[in-house]
């Protein structure tokens, strides 16, 4: 978007976005009631253009309202959330589906706002997804608050002192990450080099080698998944969605983005075949389709998703009708698992990739080859599916050498 845009115009493309969603009545009027507030606001103010600072200081006041009483929290909630679309709209040109952020949740001041913004609009004009952003958007403003309260306001007066007393910051309270967050940051510099904002030096100070820790990622059980599965209320419309993806992901393997983004488009009813571009890979994947799965699957189509045009199959229960976010098989998954009483601790890593590596795993075990299970899992290098060497605890156990031979020469442990 311009960065002189018109308040009439930003609020008839929210309008338009609330009418799409399918909101119920209340809802729709509640979001109808903060557009109306705010474009008042500005009339008092005799301003046309949208300024973000102006839009904020409605939102401050409706907040003082609710807190001496005098509103409901609906009614501050909606003006804020209005808000925080003008904002988005304005900065990135798009509006999404997004949670408020906690109301005590520090802000960036403008001009890193602008700065972030013009980032990620030039990412997406790249080809990079809203939801690719998300990570990297939270990584490059944990730094800019950094920044802030360091008093740096400015992109072009940091320094390479700035960014090494940040490292061990972020070493420290994420040191399994560390290494994709410098990622991030590394192509937010890129992105401030080519504005010619920083100096190019700068990047240097980014290019540390992060040490990487191995995670050994278990799969369920057949018993585990099986009673994960038998845990869903498949009376209810969400138990038939949710029993839909699971039973998917239990007899295919397909990671959780990729069932997530499955289409009606990527079934093939005829020949009983999945056919997908992976989302991770960017190759394509041609899997069975079991019976069991596409029953199920069908079922949720026809009696119990939403009427919508969304491509997706797996939708929202509750308005607006829209493909789930990446996260909700993960929780799907422990919400089942918990009603199943499936239990694991808190260093085996299980969720919903466990279905995905319970298939591997069983493959392993039953001698099939490693190039196969690439082929299956659809790994685009046979080297991602040699970690699942490392969860088949059984065999692994016949690796083991015997101590016999070997002197204990030690007191304490004969």
């Amino acid at each position: 978007m311009k960065m002189q845009a018109k308040l009439s115009d930003l609020l008839i493309k929210i309008r338009e976005y609330v009418d799409r969603q399918g909101y119920v009545k209340g809802t729709r009027y509640l979001y109808i009631a903060g557009i109306n507030d705010l474009r008042r606001h500005f009339e008092r103010c005799q301003q046309t253009k949208y300024l973000r600072n102006l839009a904020w200081e409605r939102v401050l006041e409706r907040r003082r309202e609710y807190e001496c009483g005098e509103i409901a929290y609906a009614t501050f909630m909606y003006t804020w959330k209005v808000a925080e679309m003008l904002e988005q709209c304005f900065t990135a040109g798009y509006i999404t589906q997004t949670r408020s952020k906690r109301w005590d949740s520090e802000h960036l001041c403008d001009t890193y706002e602008r700065l972030l913004a013009d980032y990620e609009r030039e990412k997406i004009e790249h080809g990079y997804s809203v939801n690719t952003l998300t990570g990297e958007r939270s990584a490059i403003r944990l730094f800019l608050l950094y920044l802030e309260n360091k008093g740096i306001t400015d992109a072009s007066k940091v320094r390479r002192n700035d960014i090494s007393a940040y490292i061990p910051i972020i070493s420290k309270e994420n040191p399994a990450g560390i290494s994709g967050i410098l990622s991030r940051l590394r192509a937010f510099f890129r992105h401030l080099i080519s504005k010619n904002i920083v100096d190019e030096t700068l990047i240097l100070s980014l290019q540390l080698q992060a040490a990487v820790r191995k995670k050994v990622r278990f799969g369920f059980s057949s018993v585990e998944a099986d009673s994960i599965l038998d845990a869903v209320d498949r009376s209810k419309n969400v138990g038939k969605r949710d029993y839909a993806l699971l039973l998917l992901a239990r007899y295919t393997g397909l990671r959780a983005v990729d069932v997530i983004n499955l289409k009606l488009r990527d079934i093939d009813w005829n020949n009983s075949e999945i056919r997908i571009i992976q989302h991770k890979t960017k190759r394509p994947l041609i899997l069975p389709l079991e019976n069991n799965v596409g029953n199920a699957i069908a079922e949720y189509i026809m009696q119990a998703r939403p009427n919508s045009n969304c491509p997706e199959i797996f939708l929202r229960t509750r308005a607006p009708y829209q493909s789930l976010g990446h996260g909700n098989g993960s929780v799907i998954t422990r919400k089942y698992a918990k009603r199943a009483g499936v239990m694991w601790k808190h260093d085996e890593y299980k969720g919903f990739h466990s279905f995905r590596r319970s298939i591997g795993t069983n493959m392993l075990a039953a001698n099939v080859p490693l190039s196969t299970i690439s082929e299956v899992l659809g790994h685009s290098r046979i080297d991602s599916t040699k970690p699942y060497l490392s969860a088949d605890m059984a065999n692994l156990k016949m690796c083991a050498l015997p101590l016999d031979g070997f002197e204990c020469v030690k007191e304490g442990l004969r």
